[in-house]
């Protein structure tokens, strides 16, 4: 939804940054075929390790977005680190490649792609995501809450332009 926004937008990390995502419906589909063949048992129901990155995601919002002037600075990760809280680095679906958690986006989900998941192109849940969005009320639509905050964002970059 940032995307859509326009101007200078922060992405955390590195664009070759890997990223695991599921669009809930690949994951509903997938779910009622396990119900189907009565099977059970422990999944990782996440993308493959390496299909997504950042860039993948960015890329993605710029073929199926309507906003021509969103610029996009990406911003490492350790620099983020001197300036943002531990909260502040939540920004799924980036997760640090160091740290406490390194390489959270770098599961297998083997397993449950052996018994039928699949996952659609990134640009589609994008894009999808979008028109659900723009269906919610304009109170709701203002107040996102996942993200980074426009203040939190907006301090970034300048910290960042400035170390230039």
């Amino acid at each position: 939804m940032r995307y859509s926004r326009g101007g200078e937008m922060l992405i955390p990390g590195e664009p070759a940054d890997p990223i695991q995502i599921i669009d809930c419906r690949d994951m509903v589909a997938w779910m009622m075929s396990l119900v189907e063949m009565r099977t059970n048992g422990i999944y990782n129901a996440v993308s493959p390790v390496g299909l997504f990155t950042m860039n993948d995601l960015v890329e993605g919002c710029r073929r199926t977005l309507p906003r021509a002037d969103t610029r996009i600075t990406f911003v490492p990760e350790e620099f983020l680190a001197k300036h943002w809280t531990k909260d502040e680095l939540d920004v799924p679906p980036w997760a640090p490649m160091k740290g406490e958690e390194p390489g959270f986006s770098l599961t297998s989900g083997e397993r449950a792609r052996q018994t039928g998941l699949a996952i659609r192109p990134i640009h589609e849940s994008v894009r999808d995501t979008y028109e659900w969005f723009r269906t919610l009320p304009a109170e709701r639509q203002a107040n996102l809450r996942a993200g980074i905050k426009p203040d939190r964002e907006a301090y970034a970059l300048q910290k960042w332009h400035e170390a230039g």
